[in-house]
């Protein structure tokens, strides 16, 4: 299975997420939350043409004057918003493309800018190999029982 960005992002919040969300068991598709995510999305800055994507492992909600931007409901889970932003900007620059990146919180109306640096061109692979170690996995890695776990759409099945 291919990383994509969002399970790269995923990685940053919780690992079994990232296992469940490779091995294509959705439970987000009835999250309340996950669902203002989405409208979110198809509603903020409308005259960007939305959902870019490159080679099926890459959805880039917009690109505006060499700046991919991802928009993001708040910035309550930055690091994976982060991490999900330099994936796609570690992707670009393999297929010689250095562009700059851009996560857009509408509501909170912010914006933060994301680049990417040596340290992250060194970490970047590292990790993708560790996800990849999870999603090669025969099982889901253990409950992490952490905050995020409260809002997560897939609460519901790991705490049962």
């Amino acid at each position: 299975m291919t990383v994509t960005g969002h399970i790269f992002g995923y990685y940053y919040i919780c690992k079994r997420k990232v296992w469940f969300a490779a091995h294509r068991i959705n439970m987000e598709n009835g999250s309340e939350l996950v669902a203002l995510g989405k409208l979110l999305d198809e509603t903020s800055y409308k005259r960007e043409e939305h959902g870019i994507s490159v080679e099926d492992f890459m959805n880039i909600d917009y690109l505006k004057n060499n700046i991919i931007h991802e928009i993001k409901k708040s910035d309550k889970q930055s690091e994976s918003s982060v991490a999900q932003v330099k994936f796609y900007l570690y992707h670009l620059h393999l297929r010689g493309l250095d562009l700059k990146g851009r996560l857009d919180f509408p509501l909170q109306k912010k914006s933060v800018e994301v680049l990417l640096d040596e340290k992250d061109l060194r970490e970047i692979p590292e990790t993708i190999k560790e996800v990849e170690r999870i999603i090669d996995g025969k099982r889901a890695p253990d409950v992490a029982n952490i905050k995020a776990c409260k809002a997560c759409a897939y609460y519901d099945l790991c705490m049962i």
